[in-house]
């Protein structure tokens, strides 16, 4: 089913549209992506990210979330450990893991 989208106001995304214009990308600019996200709800390993991508040089860990999206407990803690061993991870919208990347020299070295 299409959305409604009216002019002049910003397009909210589903989580899942988010995380496929997130892969879309990804793969674009020279990841190998991996995902792991369930289409239900299940108790296996909770807290791993969306998506797991590695290419130059890193393995980022993202977890995708819809604008006003919220990390569980187990999201939190994981993100928490990967920070902590730094571990590339992000949580939030195709728009924030583009900053992430642009943050940590990745969109540069991909353009070059």
């Amino acid at each position: 089913m299409r959305r409604k989208v009216v002019a002049g106001q910003p397009l909210n995304l589903r989580e899942s549209e988010e995380q496929e214009n997130g892969v879309a990308f990804l793969k674009k600019i020279g990841f190998q992506v991996g995902v792991t996200t369930n289409r239900r709800a299940t108790s296996n390993s909770p807290g791993i990210p969306d998506v797991i991508a590695v290419g130059h040089g890193i393995v980022l860990q993202w977890e995708a979330k819809a604008e006003g999206g919220r990390l569980s407990p187990e999201q939190q803690a994981w993100g928490a450990a990967c920070r902590e061993n730094i571990v590339p991870w992000v949580a939030g919208t195709f728009a924030a893991l583009r900053q992430y990347l642009r943050s940590i020299g990745v969109l540069w070295r991909a353009s070059r």
